[in-house]
């Protein structure tokens, strides 16, 4: 039932498109990889995504509070267990997801990457919840994320005889258990702090982790550096689609959409979009095939998870 609060329908409706723009836009991720993965590794590829990010927040909330004058939301971070959470954003939710996600598509498939990713998210986010929040998970709630593992089996059941398919597999999994640890992070800080606060602090964060972490790759500093001063077109597009175009802008229209009234639960469904736009790029631009078990194993996650996630909201209203 809606009350006197409730977001217009038609923001609303304008809230949801913004996450379906969401999940699109990360769906260009494997393309982008792509075009860098023979020339860098993947603790590169993380950093250039996450630095590139940060200058375009930086540049966001320079002309938002400095050109614009609009500083009545708080810029410093208030307390430690504020401190705490935006580390655990920066370096779990952005860092560690971003590399095992990049190793995954270095190792095997987009459709199989997206759909392990996926398949780990929600069953991490009801551990959380039960852990955390002491939330018990409903028969319904166990059940889709039973069918989820299923059209994780079929999408993955070509690839399990193959080793190093299994290790893409394995790093698609760990990617969703590090995202599923996304809302513990951000349900507090977003009553705190304007999303473009978040976005700064949480790439600021994953921009130093990203640096400790390419330090400790041997002798290869320096040949990247070298390899830089000599962009190639395709290269440069790499790195400023993957920094700008399938983050920045995927994570603005994200928080654009729940500040119009999207709910937390539909967002989630919304952005399932995303292994459906995964496959499309990598079936049209990357050469990847896709198998007809393969093709109803991500029907049945993409349902599962939308069921999940709209069955929340329908019991939390």
């Amino acid at each position: 039932m809606s009350g006197p609060d409730d977001p217009d329908p038609n923001q609303r409706k304008i809230g949801h498109l913004a996450i379906c723009g969401t999940g699109l836009l990360l769906g260009l991720v494997p393309w982008f990889k792509d075009l860098l993965v023979d020339q860098y590794y993947c603790t590169w590829i993380v950093f250039f995504r996450v630095i590139i990010a940060l200058i375009t927040i930086s540049a966001v909330v320079f002309i938002k509070r400095c050109l614009l004058g609009q500083n009545n939301d708080r810029f410093l971070i208030a307390s430690r267990k504020h401190v705490l959470s935006f580390i655990g954003y920066g370096a779990v939710s952005i860092t560690a997801v971003y590399y095992f996600y990049i190793k995954s598509l270095t190792l095997t498939t987009a459709a199989i990457s997206v759909i392990s990713v996926f398949t780990a998210a929600p069953f991490t986010t009801l551990v959380v919840s039960f852990s955390f929040k002491k939330a018990r998970a409903s028969k319904r709630e166990i059940f889709c994320i039973i069918i989820i593992v299923i059209g994780c089996v079929l999408v993955n059941w070509e690839a399990i005889g193959n080793l190093q398919q299994r290790e893409g597999i394995f790093y698609g999994l760990l990617t969703g258990l590090c995202y599923g640890l996304f809302s513990i992070f951000g349900d507090n800080l977003k009553r705190h702090y304007h999303y473009t606060t978040m976005m700064f602090w949480q790439f600021l964060i994953a921009t130093l982790t990203s640096v400790g972490i390419v330090l400790f790759v041997p002798n290869k500093g320096p040949a990247v550096v070298d390899s830089l001063k000599v962009l190639a077109p395709q290269e440069l597009w790499g790195i400023l689609g993957i920094g700008v175009i399938a983050t920045f802008i995927p994570y603005i229209l994200y928080s654009f959409g729940l500040k119009k009234g999207a709910k937390p639960s539909t967002a989630s469904a919304l952005t399932t979009l995303e292994p459906i736009s995964a496959t499309i790029v990598a079936y049209c631009f990357m050469d990847e095939k896709l198998t007809v078990l393969q093709a109803i194993g991500i029907i049945v996650v993409i349902i599962s998870s939308c069921f999940l996630a709209l069955k929340k909201e329908h019991l939390t209203e």
